[in-house]
């Protein structure tokens, strides 16, 4: 069968799998998967500096992961994206920015938030999708059946527990629902690359797809 006539058993499955997966995360505590406070609204500017710093350790982990003999070039470029990415100029810069960038129909930010029993809640995580392959504001092409991740990090506390896995499957649901039937990402993350490869079930693209470090996911799969 086709992958529109599969999306709603597949998204119900997945849905099902998210919540038995966060629920188990961490004895004393709940991970949700949400949208992204809109600007405006209370909590907006926490989450957007949580996501800010969130991301700017996912960069610091990219370069402590690439061999010793490139991370100081690494380091220098990773520098010149985070400045970027958080100036006035940015995605990041506040939660107007990341409404500006990453919220609209045809795109959206994710949030993990950890529910420690309090009155508080904290970001965790943060992933943004949207429709097409392009991490600009362009708008993907008419007929695309394809979304790509985007600002993809989780905090250093909250690794490897499934946080990560979460924010992807909430990203590819939010993709599945629009009727795109791939998903792609880039990375030059060694562990997020394994990551992608064994925990997600993403594969390589060749050289002759995509130049870069790219990975694609059909979501036609269970």
């Amino acid at each position: 069968s086709s992958c529109a006539d599969r999306s709603a058993g597949l998204d119900a499955l997945s849905s099902r799998r998210l919540q038995q997966r966060t629920s188990k995360l961490m004895p004393s505590a709940a991970v949700t998967v949400r949208p992204f406070v809109r600007d405006g609204q209370p909590g907006a500017q926490a989450e957007a500096e949580a996501i800010r710093r969130i991301w700017s350790e996912g960069l610091a982990q990219t370069v402590d992961a690439s061999p010793w003999y490139l991370r100081a070039i690494l380091g220098a470029a990773m520098k010149k994206l985070q400045a970027h990415a958080t100036s006035d100029e940015g995605d990041l810069f506040d939660g107007a920015s990341i409404e500006r960038h990453w919220v609209g129909a045809d795109r959206e930010m994710m949030v993990a938030v950890l529910d420690e029993g309090s009155s508080d809640s904290r970001v965790v995580g943060c992933c943004a999708v949207k429709l097409g392959n392009s991490e600009g504001l362009d708008v993907a092409p008419p007929g695309s059946v394809v979304a790509s991740v985007w600002r993809v990090s989780v905090c250093e506390s909250a690794r490897r527990v499934g946080v990560g896995a979460a924010l992807m499957e909430a990203a590819e649901i939010w993709a599945r629902e629009r009727g795109m039937t791939e998903m792609h990402l880039i990375t030059g993350n060694s562990y997020a690359a394994n990551f992608y490869l064994t925990r997600c079930g993403y594969e390589k693209m060749s050289w002759l797809e995509a130049v870069g470090p790219w990975y694609k996911k059909s979501l036609c799969k269970v």
